[in-house]
This record gives C-alpha cells, structure tokens and sequence, in this order.
C-alpha cells in the first residue's frame, strides 16, 4: 500500500514539475518574442513611445510538437487619433459599419488602423492592418507610419 501511494505521489509531481516547466518555457519565449517584436518596430521606424498595444504578445503552436509563433496587434498614437478623425467625418468604421455609439471610440482597442506583428522561425514580420485585413496599395496613406510591408499579399 505505501509503494502504490509513494508511486501515485511520485507520479502527480512528475506531472506538476511538467506543467510549472512548460508554462515557465512559454513565459520565457514570449519575454524574449516579445524583445524581437520591439526590435521590428523600431526597424520599421515607429517609435516605441508611439506604441499603443491592442493586444500583447501570445504565444501560439499548432500541436504538440508543432511550430510555435507569436503574434501582437498594435496602433500608434498618430494612427488613432486620425481613426478617429476619419471616423467621426464619415460617420461609419472603416470595414463600412455604421457609427452609431460615438463612445467607442474613446477606446484606442477598437482602432482600425493597426499593424500586425509576426514573429516565426526566429524572423519578425510587421506589416499594416486596414480594418482587419492586410492594408493594400490605396490604404496605406492611412497609416502615420510607412515601411514595405513585410507579408507577401495573397
């Protein structure tokens, strides 16, 4: 009966090690993911004072043993406050939604100028985000900021 508990025991902090250890792998990748994405802004020439984060770095993997990427969503202070600008003058979003509740857009996480950040393979990629999809040709006078855009178009 002591061997099954001492196994049973053995057996659970085997598992909890594991977990505390992956969860720590995740933190540490996303730290230094995180570090790589600044670096790719600053590349790009936004300046990180200018930065408002729509959604922080995440850490995603297809699988198990699968690849691993990390994305971010960002706007800058100059993009928002021509959002709202364009916005408010046209009276609807920029996906072609109607308005309506002028309080959103006091929050700069509903801004449609974006940029979406792409670290994979060890490579960051950042490139404009129009309304939820990839900024063409047209769109990019939009944007505060100009770069080449670093994700081929489909």
């Amino acid at each position: 009966m002591k061997k099954v508990k001492i196994s049973i025991v053995s057996f659970l902090g085997v598992i909890i090690l594991s977990l505390i250890a992956y969860f720590g792998y995740i933190n540490y990748q996303t730290y230094q993911a995180n570090k790589l994405m600044n670096d790719a802004i600053k590349k790009a020439g936004i300046p990180i004072s200018e930065v408002i984060t729509i959604q922080a770095t995440n850490y995603n993997q297809q699988g198990l043993f699968g690849p691993e990427w990390y994305g971010e969503d960002i706007t800058t202070k100059k993009d928002y406050k021509h959002w709202r600008q364009v916005v408010k003058k046209r009276g609807k979003y920029l996906s072609g939604k109607p308005l309506g509740d002028t309080a959103a857009l006091s929050n700069p996480k509903n801004c449609e100028l974006t940029y979406g950040l792409l670290l994979q393979d060890g490579v960051a990629r950042i490139g404009p985000v129009y309304a939820g999809t990839s900024a063409t040709s047209s769109q990019l006078d939009e944007f505060a900021y100009h770069f080449p855009n670093q994700f081929p178009e489909e």
